[in-house]
């Protein structure tokens, strides 16, 4: 259990459970980042099926070549913007579905979203 992991061992934890075991090595690096990211907090396969949402890829959960063919035709800075548009509306619909679990956490996931926005800075995000 993650409980009795050592300060020094959570790193490779978080790397062997959400960025090794899902495959995020065959992404780009700027989209492994947000897959990875999502992952960590809605779990691996919920973050690879809303990137294969938004790429036009069957959502299965696994990333394989149909899914690296697909995100190939797509631009990076457009995927990762929709991506966490899809990622800012699934936190959005926990919240509304359970405000009493999930409603307290909505603010600080869009926080999070947010200043993940490529081009923040120029945008105002």
């Amino acid at each position: 259990p993650v409980t009795t992991l050592q300060p020094q061992e959570v790193g490779q934890f978080y790397k062997s459970e959400y960025y090794d075991k899902p495959k995020l090595n065959i992404l780009p690096p700027d989209i492994a980042k947000q897959v990875f990211d999502f992952g960590v907090n809605a779990g691996p396969q919920t973050a690879i099926k809303h990137l294969q949402k938004v790429i036009g890829a069957e959502q299965d959960g696994i990333l394989g070549p149909k899914t690296l063919k697909m995100l190939q035709k797509r631009d990076s800075m457009e995927v990762i913007n929709r991506l966490l548009d899809s990622r800012q509306a699934f936190y959005q619909d926990l919240a509304k579905q359970k405000p009493t679990v999930y409603g307290k956490f909505l603010q600080g996931w869009l926080n999070r979203i947010a200043s993940q926005r490529p081009g923040k800075a120029q945008n105002g995000r």
